[in-house]
């Protein structure tokens, strides 16, 4: 957003305001909340910490992800060529079980990931944890034991360890390896996602998993993907702030056709009532001033990132 600078509350590249504003707790808080860390917050409510937050101060939306709150794994389920965890699948025809009582929140461990990415991840209780294929290799180096491997097995060298659950797929399918680990957890009935990986490497891949958080959202999911150095966020609120972190920038970009009646407050780069289009990258490379940024749209989808430089970056 480096060339948005605002002048008085007029200039812009594109005759826009800014305002100056407040701010709340958040990463991507809560609005009349407490918010959250590192997460994507609640509306009227607490949030949590660590993941996507809930709604009307619940913590979460249908049990932060278990319907029914059953499940367990007995891998009498599948789908074109894949085993199943209490019946459900990873196609996208589950049956809306949890397949860990009490799970709050699905992690996935990508098969890319920036170096320190899995040691980085701070896991809660009631974390679900899927491996996408050679995920499970760097999920196993950071000491992290999964849940369930879910992948066609085409990057993974060697074999899980012994007693972990493992659904195999065709090599020649319509989904990514994440994208399936994605639909087992929607299949699963959850809500909060937090990929791990998956930014980097291969452009179409990354490409391809910012398409799976916006498929993540569209089934009510609440979508975030980190790496080392990058927090992805995508979602369709009206309201929300981000928590200050220091040395990092954060970018806003419309992930529809435009994004109306943005506003953005207690950011160097200011603006509102600014329609934000996905042809035009404006707002990228802001910065947080003292408190928290607070972001405002009318309608549209947004992506928010938060970066650190990397080392040599």
């Amino acid at each position: 957003m480096g060339r948005m600078g605002i002048i008085g509350r007029m200039g812009n590249a594109d005759g826009m305001g800014g305002v100056d504003g407040t701010g709340n707790a958040g990463s991507m808080g809560g609005v009349d909340g407490t918010g959250n860390a590192d997460g994507m917050g609640g509306v009227d409510g607490t949030g949590n910490a660590g993941g996507m937050g809930g709604v009307d101060g619940t913590g979460g939306v249908d049990g932060m992800g278990g319907v029914d709150g059953t499940g367990g794994v007995d891998g009498t389920g599948n789908a074109d060529g894949m085993g199943g965890v209490d019946g459900g699948n990873a196609n996208g025809t589950g049956n809306g079980k949890n397949p860990a009582p009490g799970a709050r929140r699905c992690v996935i461990f990508a098969g890319y990931m920036a170096p320190g990415s899995a040691e980085a991840f701070a896991a809660q209780d009631g974390d679900f944890i899927i491996c996408a294929d050679s995920g499970y290799e760097k999920a196993a180096a950071a000491g992290i034991r999964p849940d369930l491997v879910i992948g066609d097995f085409d990057s993974l060298s060697g074999a899980p360890a012994p007693g972990i659950p493992v659904i195999a797929a065709s090599p020649e399918k319509d989904d990514t390896d994440t994208g399936l680990a994605l639909k087992y957890g929607l299949d699963a009935g959850f809500k909060d996602f937090l990929i791990i990986g998956g930014i980097g490497g291969r452009l179409d891949h990354t490409l391809a998993n910012l398409q799976l958080m916006a498929y993540c959202l569209d089934r009510g999911g609440r979508p975030c993907m980190r790496d080392a150095w990058n927090t992805a966020f995508m979602t369709d609120a009206g309201a929300f702030t981000l928590e200050p972190r220091g040395g990092a920038y954060f970018s806003v970009l419309s992930w529809s056709a435009c994004c109306t009646g943005l506003c953005i407050e207690n950011a160097k780069y200011a603006i509102e009532g600014y329609t934000l289009r996905d042809s035009f990258p404006i707002g990228v490379s802001n910065e947080f001033l003292d408190g928290p940024a607070i972001i405002r749209k009318e309608s549209g989808r947004l992506l928010i990132i938060v970066s650190f430089d990397p080392p040599g970056g």
